[in-house]
């Protein structure tokens, strides 16, 4: 799964070559479409370990409707917008705040439920990625950093797939 990423986002440094950055710092490249199309992947696992009961109907149902709301913000570019409205300002930026603060919430519940140590593990490295990526939007990185923006996105989004992944098949593990 990692590979694959990877991949995908070394196919786009390379034909944005030699402005590579343009593969990370467009709203409309390549990389940020993988990053919806992961976002609508997590979503659809985390319905799934919800209607399968590897994950508790209510935080599993919330946490697919979480990652659903954060793919439609993503492919239609909304928190964007508000930030760039008359009138958004530093308020344009709550969205962005609101993600952080889900994401560290929803860390909490999963530790909680999640028995798999290395579910565990992928969803609190996803949550710790995540994070610096809002840092590198909100903060001031060194611009190298900044540059890569979208590409810490991509790695919290596919690490926190593989942890779902990992909550599926070690349940599905145990059940035999």
């Amino acid at each position: 799964m990692l590979g694959a990423v990877g991949a995908f986002v070394a196919i786009g440094v390379v034909a944005e070559w030699p402005w590579w950055e343009y593969a990370f710092m467009s709203d409309e490249s390549p990389v940020a479409w993988l990053s919806s199309a992961l976002l609508v992947a997590n979503a659809a696992v985390a319905l799934n370990l919800a209607l399968s009961k590897c994950l508790p109907a209510g935080p599993g149902y919330m946490l697919a409707a979480a990652l659903a709301m954060l793919a439609c913000d993503e492919q239609f570019q909304l928190h964007e917008r508000l930030k760039s409205s008359p009138g958004g300002g530093t308020a344009g930026n709550a969205p962005t705040w609101l993600v952080g603060i889900g994401g560290l919430v929803c860390l909490a519940v999963l530790m909680r439920l999640v028995k798999s140590r290395a579910a565990r593990v992928l969803i609190a490295t996803a949550v710790s990625v995540g994070i610096f990526a809002l840092w590198v939007d909100l903060g001031t990185p060194p611009a190298i950093l900044a540059r890569s923006e979208e590409l810490y996105e991509v790695l919290a989004e596919s690490l926190f797939l593989c942890g779902l992944l990992e909550i599926s098949r070690s349940h599905v593990q145990s059940a035999s």
